[in-house]
């Protein structure tokens, strides 16, 4: 299901999503846009859902309370239209009502060089995390090249991410 989020490892042969990150219209780091970066953390994350530069990965409603501590890192595949890609990784708790949800994490991976339509692998490191995802929670990720005035972006981006038998994009949350 296209924009699931599994512990299993991916199936299919070929399998993406893609977006085209435009700098003049960034994602913003909280729905009334932030001017300090301080009052981006623990802010609801869900006005950024559906829109076209943002990827949105969702677990289904969780059975159980899930124990994370420790690092999170993103083991990400993606290709890019561009020779340099900026990317953020946002983990997020999603309230059983859905009308809530704390920004858990987020990693910021700025201007990596790569080869243009290639391919390659980018991880991104993000700080310990001592969190109770509780039974009825979501566990959800957006991905995205934008956050203002975080993550700016100097030129128009095509940016693929794979997730794929071969190229298994995927977070790690110790448990």
């Amino acid at each position: 299901e296209e924009g699931a989020l599994y512990e299993e490892l991916p199936y299919q042969d070929i399998s993406y999503r893609d977006f085209v990150s435009d700098p003049q219209n960034p994602v913003p780091a909280t729905k009334e846009g932030a001017e300090e970066v301080a009052s981006v953390l623990l802010s609801d994350q869900s006005f950024a859902d559906g829109r076209a530069d943002v990827l949105t990965f969702v677990t289904p409603v969780l059975d159980s309370d899930i124990t994370a501590a420790g690092a999170i890192t993103a083991k990400l595949y993606v290709k890019s239209s561009q020779p340099t890609i900026d990317l953020v990784v946002k983990v997020i708790d999603v309230a059983d009502n859905s009308e809530s949800e704390i920004l858990l994490r987020s990693g910021i991976v700025k201007e990596q060089n790569i080869e243009p339509n290639t391919i390659i692998p980018i991880t991104i490191s993000m700080t310990d995390l001592a969190h109770i995802f509780m039974a009825g929670h979501r566990l959800k990720l957006q991905i995205h090249s934008t956050w203002s005035p975080i993550l700016q972006g100097t030129n128009t981006n095509h940016i693929t991410l794979y997730h794929d038998k071969q190229h298994s994009s995927q977070v790690v949350i110790i448990q």
